[in-house]
């Protein structure tokens, strides 16, 4: 992991995660719940899927624009485990969790 996680909460419009993204140069965002665990994630292929192809509001809570249950993986576990979890669950990015609360992101 590079950096600190960048998070949003599952009532955040589309709108602020996008500005998030943006702001931070992401191609997707974690998105937590109050206990700071992982419930999803919303990337670019969401975005366009679900969001501008669906003519959905920008001011739409991203809950239900997110791709539920992102591949996590605890912080011990080694970059190959990481790899080999992102390749057979098909998955580009993985939460990296700490006691089940989002430490970070670790992707291909």
């Amino acid at each position: 992991m590079q950096r600190e996680p960048v998070s949003c909460g599952t009532d955040t419009p589309i709108r602020a995660a996008l500005e998030t993204m943006r702001r931070e140069r992401l191609s997707g965002i974690a998105v937590v719940d109050a206990a700071q665990r992982p419930v999803g994630i919303f990337t670019q292929t969401d975005l366009l899927g679900r969001v501008v192809l669906e003519g959905v509001d920008l001011a739409t809570p991203i809950a239900s624009v997110m791709t539920h249950g992102p591949g996590t993986i605890d912080e011990m576990a080694t970059a190959q485990e990481a790899l080999a979890q992102m390749a057979q669950l098909g998955f580009h990015q993985l939460m990296v969790t700490r006691e089940g609360r989002l430490a970070g992101v670790v992707s291909e």
